[in-house]
């Protein structure tokens, strides 16, 4: 286990890296803050009415975001290696959610809880700027992810999947794809042989 906890540290503090720099004595407080996890495929880490209370980075697998509407679930986000991954607003908030994260893949998976990530602002040397720029990026992401469920069509969806996770085609369901995109796999089919045959 310590073997795989230092391989995932690896990735988690390239990750932190690209925010702010990082003193040894940052890592040490990293690796003694996140805890080793694992989902099996089909596992949740979170389901609505529960409250998010840990976040967690994929180091392997990939997850789905989705929401319940009337027992038809709508996949509205992927999560992947390399990427942090919880519900902030119930996070945040502390309050129920609407919103499920389950696992495409069996995942492994960095976790670091409430109390602990306030720690690890407070601890580490530039802790209250990485805080900062994660809330930006996160807001950024949300309202990009937002323009584009109110101004893309099917298809300009489906060009966003492909741009933003260009590996996941051959790992996701097409299901789980056209769900994400708004259609159905049938109508999902049609979009891409047209793309095929405009080349």
């Amino acid at each position: 286990m310590k073997n795989l906890k230092n391989k995932i540290l690896d990735s988690l503090i390239r990750k932190i890296s690209a925010y702010v720099a990082l003193t040894d004595e940052d890592v040490e407080i990293i690796q003694s803050l996140f805890k080793v996890k694992q989902l099996k495929k089909k596992e949740f880490f979170l389901q609505g009415g529960e409250i998010a209370r840990y976040v967690g980075f994929l180091d392997t697998g990939i997850v789905r975001y989705f929401v319940d509407v009337d027992g038809v679930c709508k996949t509205y986000e992927f999560g992947r290696e390399g990427d942090f991954f919880s519900e902030y607003e119930s996070f945040i908030g502390l309050i129920p959610t609407t919103k499920n994260i389950q696992a495409l893949e069996d995942c492994t998976y960095y976790e670091i809880g409430r109390a602990d990530l306030d720690k690890l602002y407070g601890l580490l040397s530039q802790g209250e700027r990485l805080g900062r720029l994660v809330i930006q990026q996160l807001f950024i992401d949300g309202m990009k992810k937002l323009a584009s469920l109110y101004s893309d069509g099917p298809e300009e969806r489906y060009l966003k999947f492909r741009a933003m996770f260009p590996d996941l085609e051959q790992r996701v369901s097409q299901y789980h794809i056209a769900n994400f995109v708004g259609v159905e796999p049938s109508s999902l089919s049609r979009i891409r042989r047209r793309m095929v045959g405009s080349k």
